[in-house]
């Protein structure tokens, strides 16, 4: 076998031993991976996030695992042996009030392991917009998802009742840089529409 010492290849036909028109160049050095992950997505339904994950191929794949970003590391929450569709599903029931994040890992049959990039899904149990971690580490950001954008102005008072900081959330999850708050205790306001309003408290430790 002839070493390659190129990394960018095309192919093209030969029309009486003259080229014809070249394909696409591509890296043969990352080629295979697409050919398993088509996708991998997820929804919220209710109180359940749907996670599904559809295949290019079935040849080879001895696992899929499906993994949820807990408590600072990756833990499996299903596997599948010997798979026999090229699309999967999995309902994870046990959502954590915030970011669920998951990803999604073949275990070749050569021991090889493919990762899939990670997923969110933002949970919101009974309220329109939630704010954590809290308590919150200084120097560490502060984040906020809303359940519908530019709907809802947040405001941050101190425990004194200044007002130290206000916004439009404009988009689902906002992070506030928590070095701009020093150790001790404040008071996030949701205000929407209608009338709608409502205060939780947030310590800074």
């Amino acid at each position: 076998q002839k070493q390659q010492d190129q990394l960018y290849y095309s192919i093209a036909p030969l029309i009486n031993n003259k080229p014809g028109l070249r394909s696409y160049t591509v890296n043969y050095s990352v080629q295979g991976v697409d050919c398993y992950f088509r996708s991998f997505y997820g929804s919220l339904d209710d109180q359940s996030a749907l996670l599904t994950t559809i295949l290019g191929t079935l040849a080879g794949v001895q696992q899929i695992i499906f993994q949820k970003f807990i408590s600072g590391q990756y833990q499996t929450i299903n596997t599948i042996n010997q798979p026999v569709s090229t699309v999967l599903n999995y309902a994870d029931n046990n959502l954590l009030k915030g970011i669920n994040q998951y990803r999604v890992l073949i275990q070749l049959t050569n021991g090889s392991i493919i990762e899939s990039e990670p997923v969110q899904i933002y949970y919101l149990p009974g309220v329109p917009v939630i704010v954590f971690p809290n308590p919150a580490k200084i120097n560490e950001p502060i984040n906020i998802i809303a359940k519908d954008i530019g709907i809802y102005k947040l405001q941050v008072f101190d425990a004194n009742g200044r007002k130290m900081h206000e916004q439009v959330l404009n988009n689902v999850l906002t992070q506030l840089p928590s070095f701009t708050f020093s150790r001790g205790l404040y008071f996030i306001r949701v205000i929407g529409e209608e009338g709608f309003s409502t205060t939780q408290k947030l310590i800074v430790y």
